[in-house]
């Protein structure tokens, strides 16, 4: 029992361990899951990064060495976030580490699973995902051969739905291109599952075999976003992400039932990283499915407003019967 103990405490102590590292700082804003530690800053000019990361990091450095603590210099790494249009002349910063060695800019940083890239484009990491997918595709064709769909469906499942829902939220903002690539796995996947012609329609087959495709999958993951936002179950900086209308516009006339759900949409100035921010994509989508009422078959006295959504997973549910009800009239 104390050994059992020990294990479970090991982490938790560890993270009170270096609960005051952010107070260290001077300018700069950290964060972290379990070891893996982050140090973010924002400016537009190249030298005030520089001077104020260098002074950022020996105050780090101080920190660690009083905690006798140690930092892995081979897994430390620099990435500067910036617009496809704004180039950085890398050469002119300098940012070192110990104050000795000079950390060379990478183009993209892996964190807790996700390939961040510096345009932030999740080209790279939906690049590796195609990979993965791929790789689920190989065993899903030759296991069709011994094994019954059943058994096939939980396999992919545990090795394609994983890899698909994972941090979908985010690299799913991306361009139209790096979605079109993952879809075509998907259809390939689900053709090699039900024996299917290579060229064949796949909506009947997404119903038959109970399957949201891609880009469904990343709206209901989106929307869900919302859910949780009005159910006060996500972390606090991702509740500033959102605000109701209610809230935002006000007025001396009783608002309906209907606005006071609504989400306030923030004006936008740029297409990558306006319009395809997560705060205006999620707040647009969930507005539209708000308004409208969610479809699950022609009668309409199965339309589901959400008003009458009782938890979230009965909304996961009934969205997932509302997309399966578009793929009917797609077939028509």
């Amino acid at each position: 029992m104390a050994r059992i103990l020990t294990i479970a405490l090991g982490p938790l102590l560890f993270l009170i361990y270096i609960n005051d590292f952010r107070l260290c700082l001077d300018k700069t804003s950290s964060g972290h899951f379990a070891d893996d530690t982050f140090i973010i800053y924002n400016s537009k000019n190249p030298k005030t990064l520089e001077t104020v990361m260098n002074h950022e990091l020996k105050l780090m450095t101080k920190w660690l060495r009083l905690n006798k603590l140690s930092l892995n210099a081979s897994k430390t790494e620099l990435i500067f976030f910036h617009s496809q249009r704004h180039k950085l002349d890398y050469d002119n910063i300098t940012i070192k580490l110990n104050r000795r060695m000079k950390l060379k800019p990478v183009d993209f940083v892996k964190y807790l699973g996700m390939l961040i890239d510096k345009y932030l484009s999740w080209d790279f990491h939906i690049n590796q995902l195609c990979k993965s997918l791929s790789r689920a595709n190989g065993i899903l064709s030759k296991l069709r051969y011994n094994a019954p769909l059943d058994n096939c469906l939980q396999v992919y499942h545990a090795i394609f739905t994983s890899h698909l829902t994972y941090g979908c939220n985010v690299w799913g903002l991306g361009n139209s291109e790096n979605i079109d690539k993952v879809e075509v796995l998907q259809k390939k996947c689900v053709r090699i599952m039900a024996f299917a012609p290579f060229n064949s329609h796949t909506n009947p087959l997404f119903q038959a075999l109970k399957l949201l495709k891609v880009r469904d999958v990343i709206k209901i993951n989106q929307i869900k976003l919302v859910y949780d936002f009005y159910d006060n179950s996500l972390p606090t900086d991702l509740m500033n992400l959102f605000q109701s209308s209610a809230n935002v516009h006000t007025t001396n006339m009783q608002l309906n039932s209907a606005i006071k759900h609504l989400i306030h949409i923030p004006g936008v100035n740029t297409t990558t990283y306006g319009i395809n921010s997560i705060k205006f994509t999620c707040a647009r989508l969930w507005n539209e499915f708000f308004t409208r009422g969610i479809y699950i078959s022609s009668d309409k006295n199965e339309n589901v407003p959400f008003s009458k959504i009782k938890s979230v997973n009965h909304f996961k549910k009934v969205l997932k019967k509302h997309f399966f009800y578009v793929y009917s009239l797609e077939d028509i």
